[in-house]
C-alpha cells in the first residue's frame, strides 16, 4: 500500500509584514497625530461619517469592476499623487518636498517599477492612512468602522465578486493597492489588500490610544499569531479568495480578548495578596 502525503503550506512572510506595518502605526501615531489634524481640526468622524465612507469604498470597488484599465490607471495616479503630497505637506510643511515626493511616485512607476516599489509605496500609504483615520475616529466609531468595512468587503467578495475582479485589475496594473509577497517557508506568492493592512493600523492605534503603547504593541503581536493561523488553514484549504477584513477583526477581537483575560488575572492575583494575612515572624 502507498501512502501519499501533501505537503502543508506555511507562510512566515504576511504575517510579519502585518506585524511591521501595525508596530509601525502604532509608534509613528503620536507623532503624527497632531500634523495630521491640521487637514481635518480636531473633528472625530460620526458613525454616519463612517457608513458614507464605506459605501463609497464599496462603490469605488463596483465601480472598478466595469471601467477601463486606462481610466483606472489615470486616476488612480492621480489620486495617488495628491493624496501623498497632502499627507507629506502635512508632515514637512514645505510644499516643495511634498511635490517632490508626489513626483517621485509617478517618476517610480514609469521608469522603475517593480514589486520592491510597489510593496514599498503600498505599505507607505498603508501606515499614512491608519495614522490619519485613526486620529479622527474613536473607540466606538472604529469598531464601527471595522464592522462595517468587513461587511461590505465579505459581500463585494463573495456576493457581487465585485471585489475579485476589481484586484484582479488593479494587480494586473501593478497599482500600490497591496502588497505581493513571495510566501516562506512554502513558494508561491500571497497578495493582500491595501485596504486590509490600513485597518489592521487603525485597530492597533485605536488599542494604544485606549490601554497605552505597551498594550498596544503587545496587542500587534497577539493579532499577527491570529493572522498567521488563520492564513495557514487558508493556504492548505484550496479557496482562492477570503475577505482578509475578518482575519484582521478576528485578530483584533482576540488581542482584546487577551487584554481582558490579562487585567482580570492581574486583578485576582491582587485580591488574592490582599486577603493573604501577613507573616508573623516568631
Amino acid at each position: 500500500m502507498i501512502v501519499e502525503f501533501r505537503s502543508v503550506k506555511f507562510d512566515l512572510a504576511l504575517p510579519s509584514l502585518l506585524l511591521i506595518i501595525t508596530l509601525a502605526s502604532t509608534i509613528l501615531y503620536p507623532r503624527f497625530k497632531e500634523r495630521f489634524s491640521s487637514i481635518l481640526g480636531q473633528t472625530k468622524l460620526r458613525i454616519r461619517d463612517i457608513a458614507i465612507m464605506v459605501v463609497i469604498m464599496g462603490a469605488a470597488v463596483a465601480l472598478i469592476a466595469f471601467i477601463p484599465q486606462l481610466v483606472i490607471l489615470v486616476f488612480f495616479s492621480a489620486s495617488y499623487m495628491l493624496v501623498l503630497f497632502t499627507f507629506a505637506y502635512a508632515l514637512t510643511k514645505k510644499w516643495y518636498i511634498a511635490a517632490c515626493v508626489s513626483t517621485l511616485y509617478i517618476l517610480a512607476y514609469a521608469y522603475l517599477w517593480n514589486t520592491v516599489f510597489l510593496n514599498l509605496f503600498t505599505v507607505t500609504l498603508a501606515i499614512l492612512i491608519a495614522t490619519f483615520i485613526g486620529s479622527s475616529l474613536s473607540w466606538k466609531t472604529s469598531a464601527v468602522f471595522a464592522c462595517l468595512l468587513t461587511a461590505m468587503d465579505v459581500f463585494q467578495v463573495f456576493g457581487t465578486r465585485f471585489m475579485v475582479v476589481s484586484a484582479e485589475k488593479l494587480i494586473a496594473l501593478r497599482l500600490p493597492v497591496a502588497v505581493i509577497l513571495p510566501m516562506f517557508p512554502s513558494s508561491g506568492k500571497i497578495v493582500l489588500g491595501l485596504g486590509d493592512l490600513f485597518l489592521a493600523g487603525v485597530l492597533a492605534i485605536q488599542v494604544f490610544e485606549k490601554y497605552g503603547l505597551k498594550t498596544g504593541l503587545a496587542s500587534t503581536g497577539v493579532s499577527a499569531l491570529v493572522f498567521l493561523t488563520e492564513e495557514s488553514l487558508l493556504l492548505n484549504s484550496g479557496i482562492d479568495f477570503f475577505p482578509a477584513t475578518i482575519m484582521v477583526a478576528a485578530g483584533w477581537l482576540t488581542s482584546l480578548g487577551a487584554i481582558k483575560a490579562h487585567t482580570h488575572l492581574r486583578r485576582s492575583i491582587r485580591s488574592i495578596t490582599a486577603e493573604s494575612p501577613p507573616k508573623q515572624s516568631a
